[in-house]
């Protein structure tokens, strides 16, 4: 007779197949009822009835509609699990949007609150409305642990959008956009004070205070914020105070045009590794603080593989009160002031100041072009594994600088597309050039070019293949303005370039070497600080002996530029004209 060999692991899985078996899934439906049996073809009509259904492994399907409904575990209504292998699921049905908007006539009421006890839970697709009162969109206390919150819409309420308290953590936050929470200083779109969470690919703006905020006393440690675009808030990212040996990763973000700082950190806390971020249109993209309190200085902060670009001031450091800060391989550019250190806190080593040549800045396109010197030029950083769009670091012989490596995820290099707003009629076939007498003095609403044929210097690569080299394009724009540049080729391939406008209103750019022979297109879009913007396209030809002739030119008058110092300095040239021709020869006669 054959004998059955039953082993532990046969058991295992026969174990959890049956636990698969009883897993059920619940609907709830705005035509539904609540004495219904919770099918599909039969949903429930409220929230409460399904949650209050569930048991381990369960799933709740939500349709669209609008429920005034929320959820605390302080009266057993949010279930729980013991692994991630039979969690309970709160999701939206495939393809809706519920809305979750509890009305709150008094008292404090979050949409979802999970206390001690609570675990393994997953939220998914929702959308938590706090217009009706509610005080926060979710909200972890006790030693509650293990939740996944991903693809929500977290806005409106009063305080946090997403609040992480208690003692527990290891909560998984991914895809979701919180927006507009807080009606007072310090209301944040999400507050971690808890460890081992992973916050990315979410979008964070609009919040009272911050974006995203790590803070609490020897509590927040070993936490992953990534991939992540946080924008519009007064700050960005904000570290806080107390955390020693936190062990907090901070990369692949953008952070930018936040209203007073992309990202804060403050006394008393260390080990943060900030790696690859791309920081721009902040009035200061990076503050170190001093806070009050603080038991001691802030050390051991690692910034590698930055981008600072187009802000007020790059790195400040408002006190002393901070040891072992390192600024390596970033790179800085059109920013008033790169880095304020008067004390010489701060290492910096192998930093670029230079023009990050980007894909398409017109368009607010921050990857790389394929000509871009911060390809290759960061350092290694094994714990940034791929980039912000998900592409696998590094690509080439090294780490890129910025939250983008090149080349993108389709593979294909990315150089930018000529801006669909450029003006398509053109004028005579000359260069549009303005003249000046005092170099600054320009009212025009868009960048004046005129093309240069600085030297000659072609060499033919084969008997009947001539490139040209030696070609400059320069003029004038507002000062300290920014000047975008995408070249198109006869075949439409675009190259980006930049140029920043001197102090003088005068500004050139060199494109790359060796252009073949044939006709090509220039778009100059010039940008300055109040985002104020204005375009000039300029058609020209290389012919086979490598020497570059102007055939249209065209401006956009459409946007125009308010230029107050301009329109005072023509007044002022005005004035010294007069003096010149009427009060210095009077002076002359009547002495």
């Amino acid at each position: 007779m054959k004998r059955l060999l039953v082993t532990p692991f046969i058991v295992v899985c026969l174990l959890l197949s049956v636990a698969e078996t009883f897993a059920s899934t619940y609907y709830v439906a705005k035509t539904g009822n609540d004495s219904n049996s919770g099918t599909e073809a039969s949903p429930f009509l409220t929230i409460e009835k399904g949650v209050t259904t569930l048991t381990a492994g369960d799933t709740l399907y939500i349709k669209n509609g609008t429920y005034d409904e929320h959820f605390s575990s302080t009266n057993d209504v949010v279930p729980n699990s013991t692994s991630w292998d039979n969690p309970v699921t709160i999701s939206a049905y495939p393809g809706d949007s519920p809305i979750l908007n509890p009305s709150v006539p008094s008292g404090t009421i979050y949409t979802f609150y999970f206390g001690t006890g609570d675990q393994y839970v997953i939220l998914d697709g929702l959308t938590l409305e706090g217009s009706g009162g509610a005080y926060e969109g979710i909200r972890t206390d006790g030693s509650s642990n293990y939740f996944r919150f991903k693809n929500l819409t977290i806005r409106n309420h009063q305080n946090q959008g997403i609040l992480l308290g208690g003692t527990g953590g290891n909560v998984e936050i991914d895809n979701i956009v919180s927006h507009d929470n807080g009606t007072s200083h310090g209301r944040h779109g999400i507050y971690i004070a808890t460890s081992n969470n992973t916050i990315e690919n979410s979008e964070f703006y609009n919040n009272f205070t911050s974006g995203i905020k790590l803070i609490h006393s020897d509590k927040v440690g070993n936490n992953i914020v990534r991939n992540n675009n946080t924008h519009d808030n007064p700050t960005g990212i904000q570290f806080g105070i107390e955390t020693d040996d936190a062990n907090n990763y901070v990369y692949n973000n953008l952070v930018h045009d936040n209203t007073q700082y992309g990202i804060e950190l403050t006394t008393s806390l260390s080990h943060y590794y900030v790696y690859n971020n791309t920081i721009y249109n902040n009035p200061l993209a990076f503050k170190f603080a001093h806070t009050a309190g603080g038991s001691g200085p802030a050390h051991d902060i690692y910034i590698y593989n930055n981008i600072f670009f187009n802000n007020d001031e790059a790195i400040n450091f408002t006190s002393d009160a901070f040891s072992n800060i390192f600024i390596r391989n970033n790179l800085f550019y059109w920013n008033d002031i790169d880095i304020t250190d008067s004390n010489s806190i701060s290492t910096q080593e192998n930093n670029l100041f230079t023009n990050p040549l980007f894909s398409n800045l017109a368009s607010d396109d921050y990857h790389l072009s394929e000509i871009s010197p911060a390809i290759d030029s960061g350092l290694s950083v094994t714990e940034v594994a791929i980039d912000y769009d998900g592409v696998t670091r590094p690509k080439g012989d090294g780490y890129d600088i910025g939250a983008y490596e090149y080349p993108t995820s389709s593979n294909v290099a990315s150089t930018g597309t000529t801006d669909s707003t450029s003006p398509t009629t053109t004028t005579s076939n000359t260069s549009s050039t303005i003249s000046t007498t005092t170099g600054s003095s320009i009212s025009s609403s868009a960048p004046t070019v005129k093309l240069t044929q600085t030297s000659t210097g072609n060499t033919a690569i084969t008997s009947n293949e001539v490139f040209g080299n030696g070609i400059e394009f320069s003029g004038y724009a507002p000062a300290n303005a920014l000047v975008s540049i995408t070249l198109t080729d006869s075949s439409g391939k675009n190259t980006p370039g930049m140029a920043k406008v001197g102090s003088d209103g005068t500004w050139s750019w060199t494109p790359p070497p060796n252009l073949k022979p044939g006709n090509y297109s220039a778009t100059f879009l010039v940008q300055d600080k109040q985002g104020n913007t204005g375009s000039t396209t300029l058609k020209f030809t290389v012919d086979e002996k490598g020497e570059a002739s102007v055939t249209e030119s065209a401006q956009d008058s459409s946007r125009e530029f308010v230029e107050i110092e301009e329109e005072q300095t023509l007044f002022d040239d005005f004035v010294d004209y007069l003096r010149n021709i009427f009060i210095i020869p009077l002076q002359g006669i009547l002495n």
